[in-house]
């Protein structure tokens, strides 16, 4: 019975095991939210360059000096999450109406995607484009 409830000495074995992977989820959702918080997308090769920094250096120096490899490693998932997040966005916006096509009238089908949300100023809706001239993105 003893066995089934478990031990003082395995729940701080799990909590050594749980503690990095709760400070790297942190970590990566700390460079989402960062990214959030800007105006612009910052360019991807900065976060790429620290992520790509920071990881192999804190397995370089985990024996000798574990908190300054815990910090390289919350700084390198900070960066891929910045990385990661810059990334789907970018990706995001590339599927957008060209200029030229702007403040024209264009014909286009499709279907609506998702219920409406009602906003204080408007109603909007996801539309799904099914057909319509090059150019034009497919979500609108």
């Amino acid at each position: 019975m003893a066995e089934c409830l478990g031990s003082a000495e395995g729940d701080r074995d799990n909590a050594r095991v749980m503690a990095p992977a709760v400070l790297i989820a942190l970590s990566f959702c700390a460079g989402i939210t960062w990214l959030q918080t800007r105006g612009m997308l910052p360019p991807l090769f900065p976060s790429l360059l620290a992520f790509s920094f920071c990881l192999p250096l804190a397995v370089l120096v985990w024996r000798r000096h574990p908190h300054l490899a815990r910090m390289f490693l919350c700084l390198g998932c900070v960066a891929a999450g910045l990385a990661w997040s810059g990334w789907r966005a970018e990706i995001r916006l590339a599927d957008s109406l060209p200029a030229a096509l702007e403040g024209r009238d264009l014909v286009v089908e499709g279907i609506i995607a998702a219920l409406p949300r009602l906003t204080e100023r408007a109603i909007s809706f996801p539309f799904a484009v099914t057909r319509a001239q090059p150019g034009v993105p497919r979500q609108l």
